[in-house]
């Protein structure tokens, strides 16, 4: 069951492609490989709703404040190219307004924790699964502390 809107994942989907592109020659797993948008959905869904509310709006800034940056009321993050893309949450990154950088931080620590928990980016790492415990998007199981 899909916590996020098809909408919603294709932000998602997006903004991951640009913190982890797809690169054949490293041999690094893809977001695809890594499950990054399964264990997203499934860490919304494990939010309290007032908190998931946040997350969508928080989705939904960076998606519509695009056009802002195209200047072009129809423009959004998930449909504009690749180059524009990261141009766009690089300025986000290097803002001088403290909520734009704490949303690209957002993004960035979300995206990165999906990415790095996946078992395909820990092996492609070298990194012993049996000796790390924490949750995966193959569980709907909270990790343990």
């Amino acid at each position: 069951m899909s916590i996020l809107s098809r909408a919603e994942i294709e932000i998602v989907d997006a903004v991951s492609r640009v913190f982890f592109p797809d690169d054949v020659s490293s041999g690094a797993p893809t977001i695809d490989d890594a499950g990054v948008i399964a264990y997203i959905d499934t860490f919304v869904g494990w939010m309290p709703r007032n908190e998931q509310v946040k997350l969508r709006a928080l989705l939904q800034v960076v998606e519509r404040g695009y056009s802002v940056t195209a200047m072009s009321p129809t423009a959004t993050f998930s449909r504009a190219d690749r180059d524009k893309q990261s141009t766009y949450l690089a300025e986000w990154e290097r803002a001088s307004s403290p909520a734009r950088r704490g949303v690209f931080q957002a993004l960035r620590s979300m995206i990165s924790i999906a990415y790095m928990e996946s078992p395909a980016v820990k092996t492609w790492m070298g990194v012993d699964e049996r000796a790390y415990v924490g949750m995966t998007p193959e569980t709907d199981e909270q990790p343990t502390v």
